[in-house]
């Protein structure tokens, strides 16, 4: 399995909005990279459940599944930001 993602972590930031890091609850949120398409096109965009999961959700969920983790990397943001904005995980079964 090749798992890659926005890293939790950037929801920590500020300027990223309230930091919810540990918060559980279903929130009501946009489509992925909707800010991408033009104004027009977003107004059919349907509005979507997002539920925020830590770093350790997501490793235990893979460890739990089975898996068995070959890899775990973190990744800079697009401008070389010193922070892990993209994780990646290798795993196998």
């Amino acid at each position: 399995m090749i798992l890659s993602d926005f890293h939790p972590f950037r929801r920590c930031l500020p300027g990223q909005g309230e930091i919810e890091y540990f918060d559980p609850e279903l929130k009501s949120g946009d489509v992925a990279y909707q800010g991408f398409f033009d104004e027009q096109e977003q107004v059919d965009f349907p509005d979507v459940s997002v539920r925020l999961y830590t770093l350790s959700d997501i490793m235990n969920a893979v460890l739990e599944a089975g898996f068995t983790l070959k890899r775990f990397d973190e990744h800079r943001g697009w401008n070389n930001e010193n922070i892990p904005w993209e994780f990646t995980i290798l795993a196998g079964k």
